[in-house]
């Protein structure tokens, strides 16, 4: 379980991080392992107490901010705007 939540907060600082417009690579490489750990997770035979399950709740939400930031670049590439103004 440690493993997992130094993973999501790995990925959390690599999503927070600031970049450039046309580095997406690393936001889909995020998606790409959040949803490798959400597969992970569902195999798991028991809860672990709801951890898992905690687990997994925080890898969708993580999933959806991964998402918003491309959708931000996108929408701030097309505008024309520096997003570190």
């Amino acid at each position: 379980m440690k493993k997992t939540l130094c993973g999501l907060i790995a990925v959390a600082a690599l999503v927070l991080a600031p970049r450039s417009f046309a580095e997406q690579g690393n936001m889909h490489a995020a998606l790409d392992a959040l949803n490798e750990a959400r597969k992970s997770l569902q195999k798991a035979e028991t809860d672990k107490g709801g951890h898992r399950t905690n687990a997994i709740r925080l890898i969708n939400s993580a999933i959806e901010e991964v998402n918003a930031g491309i959708q931000y670049d996108k929408t701030q590439a097309k505008e024309g705007k520096n997003k570190n103004n």
